[in-house]
């Protein structure tokens, strides 16, 4: 007796779910730990001119640049995740859907259902875990290979924002910009004067007449993980206003 189709959904989305949730977790967790290691990298360069200081910019750069990558990564699988959860959720529907082989029309479920159908088929050219394609590879069966080749080839659909911006993080677009504006930002945050420019000083300045002696030891460091669940914790958006929200996070400690 084979497994029914309602076992073979129901699992496939709750390892998908649990898949998912391992590795948005695993890569904020290393972008925490890079985020310090850049801010110390930009200070050691700070200041630095010629060739040396070119070569360790442009290390810094590409550095920068995973970790744009890696965000923009880590968003896609959490709202995958809550895809998922919620086509869980609408599993009876999901299960009601048929196609018909000859005319690939769809029968049954609802528009909410086929929006995140497609939407999981997009991002199977982008999101390479196993579990997940395992899912898709479930879902083009049910909805049939017309269904799934008009998903990769017209997502998103309707002019609708909120796809177009996932649309934009799985492909991965606006990469160099994003990172350039991830240094300055980065600079701006930590009063890092990278090339000399003087940038901060007045600031520094009014920062240590006004410090008090009364930190505890190891405040420092409560300090900067706090800041880094900021980074974390702040609202997702469009590209470039994704990225000042994040670091106006920081701003605001």
């Amino acid at each position: 007796m084979g497994v029914s189709e309602e076992i073979l959904f129901k699992t496939a989305l709750k390892m998908t779910v649990s898949k998912l949730q391992f590795k948005a977790d695993k890569m904020r967790t290393l972008n925490k730990l890079a985020l310090s290691s850049i801010s110390k990298e930009l200070k050691g360069l700070a200041g630095g001119k010629g060739a040396k200081f070119d070569r360790g910019l442009t290390l810094t750069k590409i550095r920068l640049s995973k970790l744009v990558n890696d965000d923009n990564t880590a968003d896609t699988y959490e709202i995958l995740m809550v895809d998922c959860e919620l086509l869980l959720s609408k599993l009876n529907r999901l299960l009601a859907v048929r196609h018909d082989r000859k005319t690939g029309e769809i029968e049954g479920g609802d528009e909410l259902v086929l929006r995140l159908a497609r939407k999981l088929m997009f991002a199977s050219n982008y999101v390479n875990i196993k579990e997940f394609r395992k899912l898709v590879t479930l879902l083009v069966g049910k909805f049939g290979k017309p269904f799934y080749e008009e998903a990769i080839k017209v997502y998103p659909y309707g002019g609708d924002s909120a796809d177009e911006d996932f649309a934009k993080k799985c492909k991965g677009g606006n990469v160099d910009e994003l990172t350039e504006m991830y240094l300055r930002e980065f600079c701006d945050t930590y009063k890092i004067d990278l090339y000399g420019e003087g940038k901060y000083d007045e600031e520094e300045k009014e920062d240590e007449d006004g410090d008090g002696g009364d930190d505890e030891p190891g405040d420092g460091e409560k300090i900067a993980e706090k800041k880094v669940e900021k980074v974390k914790e702040a609202p997702i958006g469009n590209d470039i206003d994704d990225l000042k929200k994040r670091f106006e996070a920081l701003k605001r400690l």
